[in-house]
């Protein structure tokens, strides 16, 4: 074969080769995709899990933080009962913080969450938990975090209006 055929076809083998390498390239792009998509929707699913979980915490734990809120005496056990449900409040904002940095939480979704916050923060016990808490037990930079959103949405008892 003539060296020139040869070239052309060695050519014509590259293009292909490359046209091959862009396609599979495309590919994974909507692969990767699908895949951030997919995670970003497990996460949300377990988030209103965990949330639908620890709200849900039944009469009980909801007539404990009234009694806490008017002032009125508790047991030892109330109390227990609702400082650890102030702890896991407190980790489920922080876990939704975290996917909030790590991208599988739109963070809009979270602006709405911490509103909840607010109102949690509201009940004097609740505040108290955070203010004993948040230094030794969660993430430095998220303790900063709530603590600016706090100082520029102080906790409420009203009704909220999320920000578009």
């Amino acid at each position: 074969m003539d060296a020139a055929i040869t070239s052309q076809l060695g050519n014509i083998g590259e293009f292909v080769g490359s046209i091959g390498v862009v396609i599979s390239l495309m590919f994974l792009v909507v692969q990767v995709r699908s895949g951030i998509k997919t995670a970003r929707a497990a996460t949300l699913q377990e988030i209103q899990r965990d949330m639908r979980e620890l709200l849900g915490g039944g009469l009980d734990r909801a007539s404990i933080a009234v009694k806490l809120r008017q002032g009125t005496a508790v047991s030892d056990e109330e109390r227990l009962i609702h400082g650890q449900w102030s702890l896991m409040l407190f980790r489920a904002f922080e876990t939704q913080w975290f996917h909030v940095r790590s991208g599988t939480l739109d963070g809009r979704l979270y602006a709405g969450y911490l509103q909840h916050l607010r109102l949690a923060l509201s009940n004097p016990f609740v505040e108290s938990q955070w203010r004993s808490l948040k230094a030794p037990m969660f993430h430095p930079e998220f303790v900063a975090d709530i603590d600016e959103f706090l100082r520029a949405n102080p906790p409420t008892t009203q009704p909220l209006h999320v920000p578009d």
